[in-house]
């Protein structure tokens, strides 16, 4: 009876910490896209309760930007959501992955827009593409002021920031992945079948 108090006390232990590990946060570092940014870099991270599919505003917990010139190292304008003012952020049809943010191709998924744009009191960078009232891509960062660190627009055409493959936009990344449930569930099921052996084979020498 104890051994069997004791397997169950231990399956319920893993089976908190994988729901613990599976809502954990995930930060991503944002892409440098330097040869769109007139001679600026671009960098910084986004943070996230984890989610893995579609992204909402809600999904962003934390987010944070800084506009280099690389030339003299300057920081030009650096950007928290946790500023007070006009931090806030807008998104849609934004997914996220294990290890990416992706801005989606709005061809590919027939969507009138896609967007992201992160801004603060000091300024606002703003990554999108429409296919309304014709199709366009855009990949602004503006000041405080109003005045452009960069302004890309490109009617008609796709601007060729670092993409996925398949035409879509990786607005950031992160080289540390999050396990699939299905691999905490095998974890979770090897462990078990463990105890449980080590169990009976007690049993049988006693």
């Amino acid at each position: 009876m104890k051994k069997l108090n004791l397997l169950v006390a231990i399956t319920a232990a893993c089976s908190a910490l994988i729901s613990g590990l599976q809502a954990a946060s995930i930060t991503y570092s944002f892409v440098n896209n330097f040869n769109y940014q007139n001679g600026k870099t671009l960098s910084g991270s986004i943070v996230t309760d984890g989610t893995i599919g579609d992204l909402t505003d809600s999904s962003i917990l934390s987010w944070g930007w800084t506009i280099t010139d690389t030339l003299t190292s300057t920081v030009l304008s650096t950007v928290l959501s946790t500023d007070s003012g006009l931090s806030q952020v807008s998104i849609n049809n934004i997914i996220a992955s294990e290890t990416q943010i992706i801005l989606r191709d709005p061809t590919q998924a027939s969507l009138d827009q896609v967007l992201l744009s992160l801004q603060g009191e000091s300024g606002q960078v703003i990554w999108g593409r429409f296919t309304f009232p014709g199709s366009f891509d855009t990949f602004w960062a503006y000041n405080a002021l109003g005045d452009p660190f960069w302004d890309n627009e490109l009617p008609g055409q796709t601007l060729e920031l670092t993409g996925n493959g398949l035409g879509s936009w990786v607005i950031a990344e992160t080289a540390t992945a999050v396990p699939e449930p299905s691999t905490y569930g095998l974890l979770l099921g090897g462990f078990t079948l463990a105890v449980v052996a080590m169990c009976r084979r007690k049993s049988t020498q006693a």
